[in-house]
């Protein structure tokens, strides 16, 4: 009875082990990849709390440097020099949707996509972050036709180059999912090169 036990939980146990690597990737998904985001300098500009600061966050425990970005100054020439084609630049839907007029964040918004980097809205009203693209002579799209109008939880834009494709053509980043690893992934692989 004794060897029919053990035999028993030798089996179970060896059998056990044989599924632990799938269960445990089930519990604990793997982190989002970050090799694009490495790659850049990742900016953001403060807010109040909600997904951004969630996303930034993570992206921190990750060992990304997210660096913030004054407000105050974004249409200044310390602020401005600091973009180009390496730069991604995140900021708060609810943040954006003041300021869609607003000169010196048409100013920077403008000067930043001239100069290559990728804008990203997360969280809030992101439909307005392509409103003051498009107040930005960045974007343009007819009335009523903002492709983001159901306010998708990120919203990213980019002049985006290709190998082979001249000259670069813009890219929209679109997703509807608030987690905050999924959106982080989702990012990185629009910040690939083609």
């Amino acid at each position: 009875m004794f060897l029919a036990l053990l035999s028993l939980s030798i089996i179970i146990g060896i059998t056990g082990a044989a599924l632990a690597p799938e269960a445990v990737s089930y519990y604990f998904p793997a982190p989002p990849k970050i090799d694009q985001l490495l790659a850049h300098t990742v900016w953001y500009l403060p807010s109040s709390g909600g997904l951004l600061l969630s996303m930034t966050s993570r992206m921190r425990s990750l060992g990304v440097i997210v660096t913030s970005l004054d407000p105050s100054k974004l249409a200044s020439n310390e602020t401005l020099q600091q973009m180009n084609s390496s730069s991604l630049v995140m900021m708060d839907g609810t943040w954006i949707s003041t300021r869609t007029s607003d000169n010196s964040t048409l100013t920077f918004l403008r000067t930043a996509y001239l100069k290559g980097a990728s804008l990203v809205a997360v969280g809030g009203p992101t439909s307005t972050f392509l409103d003051a693209l498009k107040n930005a002579g960045v974007y343009s799209y007819m009335v009523g036709r903002n492709p983001a109008y159901t306010d998708p939880p990120l919203v990213g834009y980019w002049l985006k180059t290709a190998s082979g494709f001249n000259p670069p053509y813009p890219s929209i980043l679109m997703s509807n999912t608030a987690d905050p690893d999924t959106l982080i992934d989702a990012v990185n692989s629009w910040l690939q090169p083609r």
